[in-house]
């Protein structure tokens, strides 16, 4: 028995993730239903469950903060890796970058200290991507697309630009909406990403609620090739395909 474990942000992050997963035919526990993992414990404190099409299991967890609280999550499952094995260990969070500058992901010597374990010292081919001492990989997701700056969309690499550059890709006369919308907002706070992400929401998808919004994306035939698309570009979806397979 073992399980891949997806430590991400917050529970948007989570919503994404299970809109990805079941594209890939991942099933997630039914909303209300027990959740068990593979050693009969309750899922529980926000994190999802899903069955791979195999019978694998993958464990979604809101660290509900950034990589401090990120590796702080993570470091109780490698705490436990001899008694409740896991197969592949995800770190996924914000770029948290403008969309002009360099994508910067975690070196595996930060890595192996916020966790506490030792970690190979030579990450494999793709970026972020290592492995703990007894061969488990290590992968960090860093959300970011390499779309130009255009109206509707924000310039922060999060979670949110990258959603809102495939709503614009699939539906480009909503952006100069959402750009004159935001722009015409008596006294607006300072720029967040959220009000790009959230105008998309409120005008097209208010029905699902905030958190819903991102694993609905995945329901959208427009959508969905151009979610696929930003994801293999920062190597999101070949980590979720793989988890998927097991």
């Amino acid at each position: 028995m073992n399980q891949a474990v997806i430590v991400c942000e917050g529970y948007h992050d989570r919503a994404f993730w299970k809109g990805l997963l079941e594209c890939l035919r991942c099933v997630s526990f039914e909303p209300g239903a027990a959740q068990t993992d593979p050693w009969g414990e309750p899922v529980t404190r926000g994190q999802y469950g899903f069955t791979t099409s195999s019978g694998g299991f993958v464990r979604v967890v809101p660290a509900q903060g950034g990589l401090r609280e990120i590796t702080k999550s993570a470091r109780t499952f490698v705490t436990r890796h001899t008694v409740r094995p896991v197969r592949h260990l995800v770190l996924c969070r914000d770029a948290d970058v403008d969309d002009d500058q360099p994508i910067i992901y975690p070196t595996a010597a930060s890595i192996a200290d916020a966790l506490r374990a030792e970690v190979s010292d030579l990450p494999s081919g793709t970026p972020g991507a290592m492995q703990l001492a007894d061969g488990t990989p290590v992968s960090t997701v860093m959300w970011h697309t390499d779309d130009r700056s255009a109206p509707g969309l924000p310039a922060q690499q999060t979670l949110e630009r990258l959603a809102c550059a495939a709503l614009l890709a699939a539906y480009p006369d909503r952006g100069l909406a959402i750009a004159n919308w935001l722009t015409a907002r008596p006294a607006p706070p300072p720029d967040s990403p959220k009000a790009f992400a959230w105008s998309h929401m409120a005008g097209w998808y208010a029905e699902y609620g905030c958190e819903a919004f991102y694993s609905q994306l995945w329901e959208d035939p427009l959508v969905l090739p151009h979610l696929r698309s930003r994801l293999e570009s920062c190597g999101a979806w070949r980590i979720a395909a793989l988890l998927a397979q097991q």
